[in-house]
């Protein structure tokens, strides 16, 4: 456990650190198993997909980006404590703008391009894709912009670190007022008003407003994922709530799991009588953001209780994570459209596709970003690299 302050203020969270690459290496896993999933209409589809892989998705899904919201508001609270609200949405600017305009640049448009013929598209240079049609490879309400595949989230993250540098610079007190409230309200209160939140979304918003992951016409993301990040930013850094998750633990993960086969149950009850289960079927989207508010606790209590331990191991990992997550979904798209059309059997296809997505990624940050600092900086990291004999101090987690 690390030191704590005064009011229950811990000093040292390894935990979230953990739990940080732990959500985006279940985003790198989602991905990949998007491509055995026919019912995603991803960016590819291999010819062994099967609802196998729906049904993992869907225990996945509910939970994976809040999960994301949530320990970027822990971080944004370690953070904002140190620094001026100036200061701190100079320093996220430059670690998520930057982030996210490289990756729109730079890493996305080859995951359009190695498509195109795929989807009939007449045959061009990568150059002239990449200068003509990769910025208008999305519309917005008739303007064409480019597309923002898997970084859609940073820019999200940055406008709530915004807002919550300007209200930590204008009232603090009411914050750690708030923080103070939620402390002394029972944990199942917090939990359950985050389950009956999401479940609403699920049944009345989600049906007409879809996500789009566009950022100014977004309503329902918004409103799931801003009360994530924002209790995020109130709890992140209480010892007091953190005992609260340890002690609710064991509830929380029967919860969690006994919410999950009722969901998964449904789906399949959806899926055997092809959509006809009646009355049941408005008890899908119910089932779904009940799970997704009480697996995100669950895995939360779960770090609190098992992750806090500071390594040289999670300090590499720390720094890596983000790095290897924004080059992951080139390298799994471009992979998997030379690999599905070889007719290979799934478990070679299941054998060769995490293998790359993921190692690939790794060996280009360790060898060409981790020592270079422009490279460092245009993937959201600071440009000195930690260094390789000491752990780096958990004094606050980064963000995604």
């Amino acid at each position: 456990m690390g030191a704590t302050g005064s009011g229950g203020i811990s000093a040292r969270r390894a935990d979230l650190d953990s739990l940080r690459v732990l959500a985006l290496l279940l985003l790198i896993v989602y991905h990949t198993l998007l491509v055995f999933d026919p019912g995603a209409n991803w960016r590819v589809l291999s010819d062994n997909a099967h609802p196998w892989a729906g049904y993992l998705t869907a225990a996945l899904s509910p939970w994976r980006m809040p999960l994301v919201f949530f320990i970027a508001g822990c971080a944004a609270r370690f953070m904002i404590e140190r620094i001026s609200p100036l200061g701190f949405i100079k320093e996220r600017a430059a670690k998520l703008l930057t982030a996210f305009v490289f990756t729109i640049i730079a890493l996305a448009p080859l995951q359009n391009y190695v498509r195109l013929d795929n989807l009939g598209d007449p045959s061009i240079g990568y150059f002239d894709y990449l200068f003509r049609l990769a910025p208008g490879a999305n519309d917005f309400h008739g303007l064409p912009i480019p597309d923002f595949a898997h970084a859609w989230f940073l820019p999200y993250l940055f406008v709530y670190s915004a807002l919550l540098a300007l209200i930590w610079g204008a009232a603090p007190t009411v914050l750690r007022r708030i923080q103070q409230l939620v402390e002394h309200a029972p944990i199942w209160f917090t939990v359950g008003a985050l389950m009956m939140w999401f479940a609403f979304l699920a049944h009345e918003v989600e049906p007409s407003h879809l996500q789009t992951s566009m950022l100014l016409d977004d309503t329902l993301a918004h409103l799931k994922f801003a009360p994530v990040f924002f209790l995020g930013a109130l709890i992140g850094k209480s010892e007091t709530f953190r005992a609260m998750l340890i002690a609710a633990r064991f509830e929380l993960w029967a919860a969690a799991s006994i919410l999950l086969l009722g969901d998964l149950a449904l789906k399949w009850a959806n899926v055997q009588h092809d959509g006809g289960i009646g009355a049941f079927y408005p008890a899908i989207p119910v089932a779904r953001g009940l799970f997704g508010g009480a697996m995100m606790f669950a895995v939360a209590a779960f770090g609190a209780w098992a992750l806090n331990h500071p390594s040289r191991q999670l300090s590499y990992l720390s720094d890596a994570i983000l790095p290897v997550y924004l080059l992951h979904q080139t390298v799994l798209v471009v992979a998997a459209d030379a690999i599905t059309p070889l007719g290979w059997p799934l478990w070679a296809e299941l054998a060769v596709l995490p293998t790359l997505t993921l190692l690939l990624p790794l060996g280009i940050y360790h060898f060409a970003i981790r020592p270079n600092a422009w490279l460092r900086r245009l993937f959201g990291l600071k440009a000195d690299r930690p260094t390789p004999l000491e752990p780096v101090p958990v004094a606050g987690p980064k963000t995604a």
